[in-house]
């Protein structure tokens, strides 16, 4: 019996084309392993470039509405006038204020409330809430769908009149 298994252990004929197999199997699952690990490296940065375009879209909600505090303040007028609406979207190039959510559009680079342009993935709500004491509660909150996942980014802000002296309501 252990001759013959000694007799087919030590036969050459049909090896070379078991071990070519065998070797260019293990060379393809390396290669997918390689390929696959690019792929997820690409959507991840992706994923990374707009979750960073969603927090500066978000600070610049929030930067808009200070914008407006700042105005009143200059002009002596109440410092929450104009956003005493609780979700608004805010068109930055003229401080338009709106109620609800609005979209992003891009153009060369930047992005814009024009509606005429590409509308984008990203969508801001400024959420703006008055406290007690001449204070105000503002949350910017961009959201996008990536990969068939809801994705957000929340950012909150607090402001305070610091020029009581100024006209109150």
């Amino acid at each position: 019996m252990f001759s013959f298994l000694k007799k087919f252990l030590n036969k050459k004929e049909g090896s070379l084309i078991i071990e070519a197999v065998v070797a260019s199997s293990l060379v393809i699952v390396g290669l997918l392993g390689l390929f696959r690990l690019m792929y997820v490296s690409a959507l991840k940065s992706q994923e990374a470039v707009h979750r960073l375009q969603a927090v500066y879209l978000a600070s610049e909600g929030i930067e808009v509405v200070k914008n407006i505090i700042d105005n009143n303040l200059a002009q002596n007028d109440v410092f929450y006038s104009g956003i005493e609406s609780n979700n608004i979207s805010v068109k930055y190039d003229s401080y338009l204020i709106e109620e609800g959510e609005g979209l992003i559009y891009f153009n060369n680079g930047f992005f814009s409330t024009d509606n005429s342009l590409t509308k984008t993935i990203f969508s801001r709500k400024i959420s703006v809430n008055k406290g007690a004491n001449d204070t105000i509660f503002v949350t910017s909150t961009v959201s996008w769908v990536e990969n068939n996942k809801s994705m957000k980014v929340v950012l909150s802000d607090e402001f305070y009149n610091w020029r009581p002296n100024i006209k109150n309501q």
